[in-house]
């Protein structure tokens, strides 16, 4: 039987792996990080069916993301202020077949739309969120379905910031705080 000696050290130790890793970042130890913007223009739905990555006006962005495949990171979601968060919603829930994150309850509107994290392949994440990824059972923003329907034209962006191998399990932490501080318009943290 382990005993609670043996539990508190290893409480003990996995917090201090954690402060090494946080203090780390917080010195910059950040891999890189990238910002797209995301012409929504281009969307069609043949990227259901057709590789978008290899599709001219995005390959060089997944490329550059390609180049970090096994790298975790944070991500978010930006759009123009001018977008009503009632008109982004009522978009996002035309196709209640397709699976999209939780609506959160902040009642601003609000140019962040989506804060997420992912332990590797960030681009494959982006393809999920766009909305064309094969496995149509993936929760994503869909923005591909519904971007070019908006009143106003959608100014999308997408950022990403790469970290380091061992933060791998510690970014969900960094996902929690950074969505209460930026209140997206999408999921619940």
């Amino acid at each position: 039987m382990i005993q609670k000696e043996q539990i508190e050290k290893l409480i003990c130790d996995e917090a201090t792996k954690a402060v090494s890793i946080f203090d780390a970042i917080t010195k910059g130890q950040i891999v890189n990080s990238f910002k797209f913007d995301i012409d929504s223009k281009h969307f069609t739905e043949d990227f259901i069916t057709h590789d978008i990555t290899q599709d001219v006006n995005f390959k060089e962005m997944f490329d550059t993301l390609r180049e970090y495949n096994d790298y975790p990171a944070l991500y978010f979601f930006q759009i123009n202020q001018e977008l009503s968060k009632t008109e982004v919603l009522e978009l996002i829930k035309v196709n209640d077949s397709l699976k999209t994150p939780a609506i959160n309850n902040y009642k601003e509107n609000n140019v962040f739309l989506y804060v997420g994290k992912v332990t590797s392949c960030a681009w494959g994440r982006l393809i999920q969120h766009l909305g064309y990824h094969k496995q149509r059972k993936s929760h994503g923003l869909q923005v591909g379905l519904w971007g070019n329907k908006t009143t106003k034209d959608l100014k999308l962006s997408f950022t990403v910031i790469f970290f380091e191998q061992e933060s791998r399990d510690y970014l969900i932490l960094l996902e929690k705080r950074l969505s209460k501080k930026l209140k997206p318009i999408i999921g619940k943290h």
